[in-house]
């Protein structure tokens, strides 16, 4: 079973254009119809707390609908989030790590922001550690 799950209903634009961001990053994805299985709408609303369509799951964590997905893709979490729920859904890779050397911060030289761990051992370094969770 693919690892995103959506529920969607006929002639739905959101919808669509979820389907068009996922096939663009080629994902596959478990589709829900609500207009075709209309038991399934009152399941889509007990589990998201919503009653609109499209809704969005990637692993165990809800997204939200395609403005949600849309923005996670802006921000460069979506690629994270995917990656976190094809390894079992792991909260702990769910979470980005960033570590900035304090040192480079102070002198200007750009800092060293950016996705996964960058380490440096020195006496006088001082690191940041932030969890920025997805």
């Amino acid at each position: 079973m693919p690892l995103i799950v959506m529920y969607t209903s006929p002639g739905c634009p959101f919808c669509e254009m979820a389907k068009r961001l996922l096939t663009e990053k080629g994902q596959t994805w478990t589709e829900i119809d609500v207009g075709a299985e209309p038991g399934r709408r009152s399941e889509m609303i007990e589990r998201s707390g919503r009653t609109t369509v499209p809704q969005i799951w990637i692993g165990d964590r809800h997204v939200g609908g395609f403005e949600d997905l849309a923005d996670l893709e802006r921000r460069g979490d979506l690629d994270r989030r995917e990656s976190a729920a094809g390894h079992g859904g792991d909260p702990d890779l769910g979470r980005l790590e960033r570590v900035v050397r304090l040192d480079e911060r102070l002198h200007g030289d750009g800092g060293a922001v950016g996705g996964g761990v960058q380490g440096h051992r020195g006496q006088d370094d001082v690191a940041i550690v932030i969890f920025d969770p997805l």
